[in-house]
């Protein structure tokens, strides 16, 4: 029979959302939010740095979820939040980056750009014209 040793596992942590690389780290001793997010790559331009989550696991059935602002973080003004083995790092999009996801998903994709004519040309659907504009298309 054969017999097979048993190793620890190494503790880890989960960094997710708006991040380049979404991903699970092997977490070093005192490592903070900041260190993982910048381990996956850094923030992303539409990520909300003023309510970073980090969800945490305290018994088999309870969590605790504590919020961090980056951008004090980064700015001296408040100490970082030390990570836990399993500790889950959510960085969340702004309203505007949202928006800009609701736009292009709702809007963009089902209302087409371009409308075709029966006169053979086309003007896009975002040109606005007023009264006193005289379009002219090539022939």
């Amino acid at each position: 029979m054969k017999s097979f040793a048993t190793t620890a596992k190494a503790e880890s942590v989960y960094v997710g959302g708006e991040v380049p690389l979404s991903k699970v780290l092997e977490l070093t001793p005192g490592m903070t939010v900041v260190q993982a997010i910048y381990a996956a790559g850094g923030l992303r331009e539409s990520a909300n740095t003023e309510t970073v989550l980090v969800l945490r696991r305290l018994y088999a059935a309870q969590h605790e979820v504590l919020t961090v602002n980056v951008e004090e973080v980064l700015e001296g003004r408040v100490s970082d939040v030390t990570l836990e083995d399993r500790d889950v790092v959510y960085i969340p999009q702004t309203a505007i980056a949202k928006a800009n996801q609701y736009v292009d998903q709702y809007l963009n994709r089902i209302v087409p750009r371009w409308v075709t004519s029966a006169f053979a040309f086309t003007y896009p659907l975002t040109t606005v014209q007023t009264q006193t504009q005289v379009i002219t298309t090539p022939q």
